[in-house]
């Protein structure tokens, strides 16, 4: 639900303010996309991405290129974070707001960001959000490991791209402290 007396963002308005967030990141042998979920450089990813790396190359929607170092992987909830250490003091990198997943429901408008392969290079697409339920347990095979429900079953944290909606975007701009 949107706040009230909260303006609707155009779809123009809102990949104005959030692909300026979005980062494209590269490894020798893979790549794929995270957001800055602050403004001091901590980017968020999946961790099927980060698994094994140590850092990437961090591509940047003005073209800069930086490295993010790997700070944190957890396999099972399929997330990581990668962290760019700014070379100018007081350097704000422009970030998202996560969403408190409690807000978002199914059938409300989404928009994603990112890079799927190296054709579509902070691409954008619109969709839904799907449903989601908390299926009974399974009874796991003898011998197997249960698991938690990756993060990839939750369309709205997903990290490989930027998902946004107008309500919960709060973008930071870059600047520079005074």
């Amino acid at each position: 639900m949107q706040p009230a007396g909260t303006p609707v963002l155009s779809l123009e308005e809102l990949v104005k303010r959030t692909k300026p967030a979005v980062v494209d990141l590269k490894a020798l042998d893979r790549a794929g996309s995270g957001f800055f979920v602050t403004d001091t450089g901590v980017i968020a990813i999946n961790a099927h991405l980060a698994r094994g790396e140590s850092s990437f190359l961090a591509i940047l929607s003005s073209g800069a290129q930086l490295e993010a170092k790997v700070v944190y992987v957890d396999a099972d909830l399929d997330i990581a974070l990668a962290k760019i250490n700014s070379t100018s003091p007081g350097f704000l990198f422009p970030s998202i707001a996560l969403a408190d997943a409690a807000t978002v429901r199914q059938g409300e408008s989404v928009l994603a960001i990112g890079n799927p392969g190296d054709a579509m290079l902070f691409g954008v697409t619109q969709g839904i959000v799907a449903p989601w339920v908390n299926f009974p347990p399974l009874v796991p095979a003898p011998g197997s490991k249960p698991m938690r429900p990756s993060i990839r079953e939750i369309p709205a944290a997903r990290s490989s791209t930027c998902a946004a909606k107008s309500s919960a975007l709060t973008p930071k701009s870059s600047s520079r402290k005074t």
